[in-house]
């Protein structure tokens, strides 16, 4: 067993969970969701678990600069490709 096996164990246990199950089916229906409640690191955990259930191109909006950075590094140790946009304040016009 390799480390990123023993890794995703973990993971294996949040993507069958009842709570991201019902995510999952309510973003399958179409329109926003939004999920509340979260701390820390499991906003990151959940993200990749909902990968993982049905890939998909999918939108995570976070408050600040260093959040959005230390989301796409969480995601991409989590061996899901993830992209930064540039922040609202950032853009032309």
């Amino acid at each position: 067993m390799t480390e990123s096996d023993t890794q995703f164990d973990w993971l294996e246990l949040i993507e069958h969970d009842e709570a991201v199950a019902a995510l999952d089916r309510a973003m399958s229906a179409g329109g926003v969701v939004r999920a509340s409640g979260r701390c820390g690191f499991s906003t990151m955990a959940v993200a990749a678990a909902l990968h993982r259930r049905r890939p998909a191109p999918r939108l995570l909006v976070v408050a600040h600069l260093d959040d959005a950075d230390d989301a796409v590094e969480s995601l991409r140790t989590l061996g899901i490709e993830a992209d930064r946009f540039p922040a609202l304040e950032r853009l032309p016009g």
